[in-house]
């Protein structure tokens, strides 16, 4: 009996550690391992402390932002296009074209077609010459002509893309 106890608690404080071996500590790795495993919530946690942790400005803070917000996109869609909207306002990072794509595309992908097109918008107008965006737009405007979409329909119409005319 006392052997098997032994071996049971041995065995208990092997998986422990091997559970913790598997944890990345680094909240940055950690973040884009849940986001790939789709689990949104924890991704924008880690990602949110990466962000604090990592330079102002840097690619660093710039590609745990990005992460941040496509974890965002399906937890909270208003927060994201909030959140990500303010932090290129505020020039804490310098966006890309494909991160503005990417925030978009992930908005859209959650069906949150008005936060989407807020943040085409400013994309638009900071990189005019991308092809892509405006296909992202005129999807949008499509989509808010075909009457199933009011909400993005009053979205569009007040950031002056018409819509649903």
């Amino acid at each position: 009996m006392k052997k098997h106890r032994q071996t049971t608690f041995w065995c208990a404080g092997v998986l422990a550690w091997s559970l913790c071996a598997c944890q990345p500590s680094d909240p940055g790795e950690a973040g884009f391992q849940a986001l790939q495993a789709q689990q949104y919530e924890k991704a924008a946690q880690h990602l949110a402390t990466a962000m604090e942790a990592a330079q102002p400005g840097s690619e660093e803070h710039r590609e745990f932002a990005v992460g941040r917000f496509q974890a965002l996109a399906h937890t909270s869609p208003q927060e994201c296009r909030e959140g990500f909207l303010a932090l290129i306002d505020s020039k804490a990072i310098q966006p890309s074209e494909r991160d503005i794509e990417t925030v978009a595309s992930e908005l859209m992908q959650v069906k949150a077609f008005s936060e989407a097109a807020y943040v085409i918008d400013v994309g638009l107008r900071t990189f005019p010459e991308n092809p892509r965006l405006p296909q992202f737009m005129d999807k949008l405007i499509t989509m808010s002509k075909q009457g199933d979409q009011t909400d993005l329909a009053s979205t569009l119409k007040g950031i002056g893309y018409g819509g649903g005319d």
